[in-house]
């Protein structure tokens, strides 16, 4: 048993692990994450409909945002089924998305998709995103382009114009390889020569 679970109140576990069962979660899925049993009944609620509501509103198709969180599509053309259970079929697969806070899960699917980092949904076995990309803040994100642009593309020695194509060659390596905004940076820092020889070919930088 996990020890920080020892103490806290059996019904407001209880009373979590049955909200989640009937929001589709398997047992297996629950229990592998014990911290959200402990929640606040309430917090986990609305960690679930604004999540819902914030994939919700980025359309399954084009990853634009389509209208803000919280606010109803309807039925008016354009408003698929697919894209009213996009939320829910994505949280199914990621149960742990419930413990990240609202702002953090809002400001990274804004982060993913103002930089074109949504996947495709014909990607990642058909989903529509690489959900373990919402679980590390958008700072950290742009903390691993920064590093990217520092060690691998040489951003510094750049003029102006070399410096916008690199910024644009360091979302397209992320986009080819979306592991480089979750990797560590010990381990970016390995794979720093297989990544500096990837920029070469795609003429970003001269010497690998």
């Amino acid at each position: 048993m996990h020890a920080d679970i020892i103490d806290r109140n059996p019904d407001t576990m209880r009373t979590n692990y049955d909200r989640l069962r009937k929001r589709g979660y398997r047992h297996e899925q629950i229990v592998s994450q014990p911290q959200l049993l402990c929640m606040n009944s309430r917090s986990l609620q609305t960690a679930y409909q604004h999540h819902v509501g914030v994939l919700r509103s980025i359309d399954p198709n084009t990853y634009r945002r389509t209208c803000p969180p919280g606010k109803q599509r309807g039925d008016r053309p354009g408003s698929a089924p697919e894209n009213r259970r996009s939320g829910r079929e994505t949280l199914l697969r990621f149960l742990t998305a419930l413990a990240v806070s609202n702002d953090t899960f809002e400001g990274n699917l804004m982060f993913l998709r103002s930089h074109d980092l949504l996947q495709p949904a014909h990607k990642e076995g058909g989903r529509a995103y690489k959900e373990t990309l919402l679980l590390s803040s958008a700072r950290n994100k742009r903390k691993k382009v920064a590093w990217l642009l520092r060690e691998v593309l040489d951003y510094r020695d750049a003029n102006d114009d070399e410096r916008k194509a690199r910024v644009a060659g360091a979302y397209r390596l992320v986009r080819e390889d979306p592991q480089l905004v979750i990797s560590s940076i010990e381990r970016l820092d390995e794979r720093k020569e297989i990544l500096r020889r990837r920029a070469q070919a795609y003429g970003l930088i001269k010497h690998a």
